[in-house]
C-alpha cells in the first residue's frame, strides 16, 4: 500500500508539473544555473574592460580613444568574459556530478546536420531574400570574419553550457526532454535571462538586443532536442545567427556597422519572433513524430 501511495504521489506531482511548468524544480534549476552563468559574465567583462582602461590611462590616452578601442574589440572582450564564466561554472557543476563528463562528449553525434535543419535554413534565407530585398555592398574581409566567428561562438558557448546542465540534471534523474510545456517555458525564459543580462552588461551595444532573446531560445531548444547534436547546433549558429548578423545587421554588439547587404526593408523583431515560433513549432512537431514512431519525412 505504501508503494502504491508513493506512486500516486509521483503521478500527481508529474501531472501538476505538466499543468504548471513553473512548479517544476527542473525548470527552476535550468533558470538558476543559466542565470548564474550570465551573472558571472557581467563582472568578468567589467574586470577585463577595467584592465584595458588602466593600461590606456598609463599611456595617456583620451577617453574617446579608450571608448573607440573598447567598441572595436567588443566581441573579443564579450567572448572572453563568457568563456571564463563557462569554465568557472563547468568546474562548479562538475564538483557535484556523480560522474565527470569530458569535453569529448560535446562533439559526439551526427556528422552532418539533420534534414530538418537544412529545411529551416533554406526557408529562412528564402524569406530573408523576399522580405528584406538585400543588395550587396560588401565589408572588409577581416571585419566580416571576426563578426562571423564571434556571433557563432557567442551562441555555441550557451549550447555547451546548456548541455552541461542537462547532463548534470539527468544524472540526478531530473532531465528535461524536448517536448511538452516545460521545454517551451524553459527556452523562452532562458532567452529572457540572456537578454536581460546582455542589456545590463553591454549598454554600449548598437542595438538589436532582442535577437539575443530569440536566438538563445532557439539554441536552448537545439541543446535539448535530439541530445543536442553538435552538427545541428553548428549549422544553425553559422547559417542563421552568424549569417544573419553579418549579412543583415542583426549583430547585438556592432549592429549594422559591418553588414554585408543593404536592406530594402529591415526585418522587425515581431516578424523575427513569429519566424522563430514557426521554426520551434516545426522542430517540436518533428520530435513528436519521431517519438511516436511515425514515418520520417520533412513534414
Amino acid at each position: 500500500m505504501a508503494v502504491d501511495g508513493q506512486g500516486v504521489e509521483k503521478t500527481t506531482a508529474t501531472a501538476q508539473q505538466k499543468k504548471n511548468p513553473l512548479r517544476d524544480k527542473t525548470v527552476w534549476r535550468y533558470l538558476f544555473f543559466f542565470g548564474a552563468y550570465y551573472a558571472l559574465m557581467w563582472p568578468l567583462y567589467l574586470v577585463l574592460v577595467s584592465l584595458i582602461d588602466f593600461f590606456h590611462l598609463q599611456l595617456g590616452h583620451h577617453l574617446g580613444t579608450m571608448e573607440a578601442w573598447i567598441f572595436a574589440w567588443a566581441w573579443p572582450l564579450v567572448l572572453g568574459a563568457k568563456f571564463l564564466s563557462l569554465i568557472v561554472w563547468w568546474k562548479i557543476i562538475g564538483i557535484n556530478e556523480d560522474r565527470q563528463v569530458s569535453w569529448k562528449k560535446l562533439f559526439k553525434g551526427n556528422a552532418w546536420p539533420s534534414a530538418e535543419i537544412w529545411t529551416v535554413l533554406g526557408a529562412v534565407w528564402f524569406l530573408w531574400a523576399i522580405l528584406c530585398r538585400p543588395q550587396w555592398v560588401g565589408t572588409p574581409w577581416y571585419i566580416f570574419g571576426e563578426e562571423f566567428v564571434a556571433l557563432a561562438a557567442y551562441y555555441l558557448l550557451d549550447a555547451i553550457y546548456l548541455k552541461k546542465i542537462g547532463w548534470y540534471l539527468e544524472g540526478q534523474n531530473q532531465g528535461l526532454s524536448a517536448g511538452g510545456g516545460r521545454v517551451a517555458v524553459v527556452i523562452w525564459l532562458l532567452g529572457l535571462e540572456a537578454y536581460a543580462f546582455f542589456a545590463l552588461a553591454f549598454p554600449f551595444a548598437e542595438g538589436h538586443r532582442f535577437y539575443v532573446w530569440i536566438n538563445t531560445a532557439l539554441v536552448a531548444y537545439l541543446a535539448l532536442w535530439r541530445q543536442g547534436r553538435w552538427a545541428d547546433l553548428m549549422a544553425v549558429a553559422l547559417g542563421l545567427f552568424a549569417c544573419g548578423g553579418c549579412g543583415f545587421g542583426q549583430d547585438p554588439v556592432w549592429g549594422t556597422t559591418a553588414q554585408v547587404f543593404r536592406l530594402g526593408r529591415a526585418l522587425t523583431w515581431p516578424e523575427y519572433f513569429i519566424l522563430a515560433v514557426i521554426i520551434l513549432g516545426y522542430w517540436w512537431r518533428r520530435q513528436e513524430r519521431r517519438q511516436h514512431g511515425r514515418r520520417e519525412n520533412l513534414l
